[in-house]
């Protein structure tokens, strides 16, 4: 069983609301800012499977979050945040 455990106590990020495609943006999309970067997630809102992809991420790389719904994606994409954020951290316990 995977654990929904946040692994850090960070600050939830906030997320646009969710944009129809544009000139900068080919897919339907939304984006949350971090100091590191931002998160991009795509999808193709005219397919009944969503199927959403971060096609950016703070850590300048694709991530798939393995998501069925846009929420899921971002909710993926926090926990992936965290996780490595958690690897640069040093336990002093």
């Amino acid at each position: 069983m995977v654990s929904t455990k946040p692994l850090l106590n960070l600050k939830p990020l906030e997320w646009s609301e969710q944009h129809k495609p544009n000139d900068n943006v080919r897919y339907n999309h939304c984006i949350a800012h971090t100091s590191f970067g931002r998160f991009l997630i795509t999808w193709k809102g005219w397919k009944d499977n969503v199927s959403p992809e971060a096609e950016e991420t703070p850590w300048g790389e694709y991530y798939d979050p393995c998501a069925d719904s846009v929420e899921e994606a971002q909710a993926n994409c926090e926990r992936e945040f965290a996780r490595r954020l958690a690897l640069c951290l040093v336990d002093v316990c």
